[in-house]
């Protein structure tokens, strides 16, 4: 039976690269399957348990993931902060403590989210970002899954900050409807004269006339892509993430807007 090990935060841990740990329990004869919930952190003692006592296995329970000390969603909430997000979109997403732990770390930049990232996966260099330094970081910083699932949920957020924060005139207009597939299909609608017209003299009221039009119909996918550049991260400039949520994020109202 393979052991399982899951390495999740422990109150005392280790930066250690994942591989060092395979390496460690494979070298004592150990046949166990490694899954890394969490940043690569790890509790040293727990793997040498698993290693002196192979026949059973350890599961260690997961905690929070943390970037230096500090939750992944209290800076997810900051960096949306940054990004000038409105007030409603953060308040539907994060609780009351991670707002107020978020802002404790207001102006939350793009150089420090690097940085966190690149901490946890052992760099040990300046701690600032330079045009020497940049690949060094960008790479050490997405080796860990942490600033992924930071930027991706932070992005969501954003683009969908900006989209709500756009008129949408198509919706009085026109309704949504979800189709299985991209192929055309026909759709009918109800097209009816019942409009109120004033009453003749007499008191006759006209009747009203209802019937059934068809049409079609295909769904399609539209994108539009935006770099956040060498210069914006040397610069630091917080006013990228603003443009991503406004360009982007509007940027596909004005799209549906259009169609209609």
């Amino acid at each position: 039976m393979k052991n399982l090990v899951t390495l999740g935060k422990a109150s005392a841990t280790y930066q250690r690269d994942p591989a060092w740990i395979r390496a460690r329990l494979h070298s004592a004869g150990v046949d166990a399957e490694i899954t890394i919930n969490s940043i690569e952190h790890y509790n040293a003692a727990a793997v040498e348990a698993v290693i002196s006592n192979n026949s059973k296995g350890l599961k260690l329970m997961n905690h929070p993931e943390t970037l230096n000390g500090v939750s992944i969603k209290a800076k997810e909430a900051a960096l949306l902060r940054s990004a000038n997000c409105s007030n409603a979109t953060l308040e539907k997403h994060f609780t009351p403590e991670t707002l107020e732990r978020a802002d404790s770390i207001r102006g939350y930049s793009i150089q420090e989210m690097l940085l966190d990232g690149a901490t946890i996966a052992g760099y040990r260099g300046r701690m600032n970002v330079t045009d020497g330094n940049l690949r060094e970081i960008i790479k050490a910083a997405f080796s860990t899954h942490s600033i992924t699932t930071l930027l991706t949920q932070a992005g969501g957020k954003m683009l969908l900050d900006g989209f709500e924060a756009s008129p949408r005139r198509y919706r009085y207009v026109s309704q949504s409807r979800s189709v299985p597939d991209f192929k055309q299909i026909t759709a009918f609608r109800l097209t009816a004269d019942l409009e109120y017209e004033q009453l003749a003299p007499g008191g006759q009221i006209e009747h009203g006339t209802a019937s059934q039009e068809s049409y079609t119909m295909q769904a399609s996918t539209y994108a539009k892509l935006m770099v956040l550049t060498r210069q914006d991260i040397i610069n630091d400039d917080l006013g990228a993430f603003d443009d991503l949520r406004r360009r982007l994020g509007m940027g596909a109202a004005m799209a549906m807007d259009r169609k209609f």
